[in-house]
């Protein structure tokens, strides 16, 4: 194929080729040479013909070229192509480049008298991971998860966004490949990531159902060199405070004095009669003045703090492993698996500190955010969490295992909290 017939682009960590004529790409993460799309196509279109009822889906490539240009600044490259589906509807590509992220929009939802826009289908096969010890898909269900192939369903799985009882709870997904990490951001409420294994591994693909509050669909490619599951949650909050959707640390710490850690919790409850009287002697004690740091646990069967809670049997979680992505986004606090008899989709250690109004009024804050999280035993009994002011947070769920390393042994059930600044210490 000629070679003028593609548009090669390189920016920060990746490198990207567009060829112009079948709209198809190729992606490198350029710090580690991992290659992420060869040859993918950019996206489908699916058309409903009004008179059959039948429909039909078309690769980008398919479609009638109408125009094509590009536009290159200091700050990126961004390309246009503008196409003709059957029916004569419109169907706008764009491709927006820069330094940090690759931007794909597409505009298609004027229908025609002979045609109708089902769905889109943007970047497909781009989040897929390979059957490989230290690759695996990040999943923001409930707290989150991380699912590798060897543990994927096999019958295929539609998670719809903002779904928290069986889809997402954050618009975005991610996939690791041992030293390169991808992010996949989107913005419309009408998104559905379909988990898909197959004999090469395991894939999160988007699509779009018809969507009649937006013109336009977007998805975000953020490529992270040595990240992991918590880079991926830590794009997706990048991006939400600038769209202007979220209050950033500094200016938290500016408007409000923070203080070493508080994690309230709700104890375990054999009588749910008694739960609300419970709860509210737990409201009046945490509204008492207290200068040392507390440390609680919550049980498993609660949501979040003073609220009931629910189980997920049929989501992702049953069979992938529980991480913190939530937390990375909008909380002080890290969730960890934590209870006994409790399936393993609830067992999280809960935190009451959230990034917006805390739960009770005179509860403090923490002042710091989610930077690293990691297990420190192969069964993910162990977990460690280091947050941006130094405070490393450190649980161990088993029942019966002693956990013993130097400088912290942690008996079974017991975690610690260790702070930075001289003296505030709690185990």
């Amino acid at each position: 194929m000629p070679a003028n017939d593609f548009w090669n682009i390189a920016f920060g960590a990746y490198s990207l080729s567009v060829n112009r004529r079948d709209r198809t790409y190729s992606l490198t993460e350029t710090v580690s040479g991992t290659v992420w799309a060869n040859a993918l196509p950019l996206g489908y279109v699916e058309l409903l013909e009004r008179e059959s009822g039948a429909v039909t889906r078309y690769p980008f490539g398919d479609l009638q070229t109408v125009s094509l240009s590009e536009k290159a600044g200091a700050n990126g490259k961004r390309i246009l192509f503008g196409l003709d589906a059957p029916g004569k509807i419109p169907v706008d590509v764009y491709l927006t480049c820069t330094e940090r992220e690759i931007q794909l929009t597409v505009e298609a939802s004027r229908d025609t008298r002979t045609h109708r826009v089902e769905r889109v289908l943007l970047l497909p096969g781009l989040c897929h991971v390979p059957d490989e010890p230290a690759s695996y898909l990040v999943i923001p269900h409930g707290e989150g998860a991380i699912l590798t192939a060897k543990d994927a369903p096999n019958e295929p799985m539609p998670l719809a966004v903002w779904d928290a009882e069986t889809g997402l709870t954050m618009p975005f997904v991610g996939a690791v490949r041992g030293s390169s990490t991808l992010a996949l951001l989107t913005d419309s409420a009408y998104a559905v990531a379909d988990l898909t294994r197959s004999e090469t591994g395991v894939t999160l693909d988007l699509r779009y159902e018809r969507d009649p509050e937006r013109r336009r669909l977007d998805a975000r490619i953020v490529l992270l060199p040595g990240g992991d599951y918590v880079a991926v949650a830590r794009a997706y909050r990048d991006k939400v405070i600038g769209d202007g959707g979220h209050v950033s640390q500094r200016k938290k710490r500016r408007d409000r004095a923070g203080s070493f850690s508080v994690m309230v919790a709700v104890p375990p409850l054999a009588d749910t009669a008694n739960r609300w009287r419970v709860i509210e002697d737990f409201e009046e004690t945490m509204r008492e003045p207290n200068e040392s740091p507390r440390v609680a646990a919550l049980s498993g069967d609660w949501a979040s703090p003073f609220l009931d809670g629910w189980q997920y049997p049929d989501a992702p979680p049953r069979f992938a492993t529980p991480v913190p992505l939530l937390a990375v986004v909008y909380r002080d606090a890290t969730p960890f698996r934590f209870g006994e008899a409790i399936p393993a989709s609830a067992r999280f250690l809960r935190a009451a500190l959230y990034l917006a109004e805390p739960v009770v009024d005179e509860t403090d804050s923490l002042g710091a955010f989610l930077v690293s999280h990691r297990f420190l035993h192969p069964d993910f009994d162990v977990e460690e969490a280091r947050y941006s002011n130094g405070t490393v947070v450190t649980v161990n769920a088993s029942a019966t295992d002693t956990y013993d390393a130097p400088g912290l042994r942690l008996s079974p059930r017991e975690f610690s909290v260790t702070a930075r600044e001289p003296g505030r210490e709690r185990v």
